[in-house]
């Protein structure tokens, strides 16, 4: 048998593939963004803000010691309870849509209307869109709609197309 466990709270590798073959990267807990082309080693373009995640509630953090303290492990391994940050990334997740626009959902907003900040494929900011919907993730996004999953109040899910509109 095999287990994983990721330590909650530390930042994940976001990776989104462009339709042109380009990859976009946030390697780290900062807001970072990097594009790759295939077949080349350097940086295309990189985007940067100086924002940080939000606080990890400290109920959170205790709630996470305790669940992990109780994983057993094979090898004797015990698991270390400052390993997990007090500071969540910034970065939750990051897409690219039909036409080549990076999507980047942040931490610091709320699940029940989460904001996305929208970068051209050169990496200059657009827009920031603000959703009204519990999105799960970003959603796929073509010609005016955005298709995805929401959840209820009650956390369950759907799957939905909505219409994007300017305010």
């Amino acid at each position: 048998a095999y287990m994983q466990m990721r330590i909650p709270y530390l930042p994940a590798p976001q990776v989104a593939f462009g339709t042109d073959g380009s990859m976009w990267c946030s390697p780290s807990d900062t807001y970072t963004l990097y594009r790759f082309a295939p077949g080349r080693s350097d940086t295309l373009y990189r985007v940067a803000k100086p924002l940080k995640g939000p606080l990890v509630p400290d109920s959170a953090r205790k709630l996470e010691t305790m669940r992990l303290a109780r994983a057993s492990f094979e090898d004797g391994t015990k698991f270390d309870p400052t390993s997990i940050p007090r500071v969540q990334p910034v970065i939750e997740s990051i897409a690219v849509d039909a036409v080549g626009r990076v999507w980047v959902r942040r931490t610091d907003t709320p699940a029940t209307s989460p904001s996305f900040d929208v970068f051209d494929s050169m990496g200059r900011a657009l827009l920031t869109v603000q959703s009204s919907a519990r999105w799960r993730g970003i959603p796929l996004l073509h010609s005016g709609f955005a298709y995805g999953i929401i959840s209820d109040e009650d956390d369950v899910q759907h799957i939905v197309k909505a219409r994007l509109r300017r305010r």
